[in-house]
């Protein structure tokens, strides 16, 4: 048996909230220092080195300022998010009735319409319940036109006849359900899509209810986020989001 094709995979999803025009501005300042010289007076000592001029404090270093011209742009808001990508529908196929494998029709990975075969069991026990039910069917039938003839002459009484053809009818629910069950041998995709996972091989024995494929539709993959209410009022339908998967 293949091992299993991951079904799904983890996504980083991020929702721009808002986007508004705003002017950045640089922050103008002018140089510490530059003309503290030419303001002494011409009497005035000068300071030692790292002090203020009449503090006593240490004077504040300079520092290089850039002075740029304010331009204009767009500024945004973003949600991130952590989500799971998975198939819309998803099925495990299990079998509907006993019996051993003979024929293994699909593989993990391969893609399936609906209605397509993916594994047959033996149906040799099947088709021998339906000719049974079918010849019963037969007797019964027989038997109900012999009571029709009978009735009209006044040889079996109404209640005779009434259990005759209630045999038929009985009959005829055998051999529907013999019909069925042997339908449930050939075992068929539930719907288009693709086999992620085959759970059995062939000569394995299965059970009514025994899981045998696991089928996905992978055409479209849903990503369920979990978004807080404070973050409500900012998405929108229809909003552009920016998807990242590992």
């Amino acid at each position: 048996m293949n091992h299993p094709i991951t079904r799904s995979y983890r996504l980083m999803l991020t929702v721009r909230r808002a986007a508004a025009t705003a002017a950045f501005t640089a922050i103008l300042s002018a140089g510490c220092g530059g003309g503290a010289a030419n303001d002494r007076g011409a009497g005035e000592k000068e300071a030692p080195h790292g002090v203020r001029p009449g503090s006593g404090r240490p004077a504040m270093p300079e520092a290089a300022v850039a002075v740029r011209t304010p331009v204009r742009g767009t500024i945004a808001s973003y949600y991130t998010a952590n989500a799971s990508l998975d198939p819309r529908k998803e099925a495990e196929v299990v079998a509907r009735v006993s019996g051993v494998v003979l024929r293994i029709a699909a593989e993990e990975g391969d893609d399936v319409r609906r209605g397509a075969t993916l594994l047959e069991i033996d149906d040799r026990e099947y088709r021998h319940r339906l000719s049974l039910t079918e010849a019963e069917v037969s007797r019964q039938r027989a038997r109900f036109e012999r009571m029709k003839k009978m009735i009209e002459g006044d040889l079996v009484s109404a209640d005779e006849y009434e259990g005759a053809r209630s045999d038929v009818q009985s009959a005829e629910a055998n051999q529907a359900l013999a019909a069925l069950e042997l339908s449930y041998t050939s075992v068929e995709a539930p719907f288009g899509g693709r086999v992620v996972q085959r759970y059995v091989d062939i000569g394995q024995m299965v059970t009514e209810n025994t899981p045998l494929f696991l089928v996905a539709d992978v055409s479209t993959l849903l990503a369920r986020v979990h978004v807080p209410s404070r973050e409500f009022r900012s998405i929108r339908t229809d909003q552009e989001v920016e998807l990242k998967v590992d």
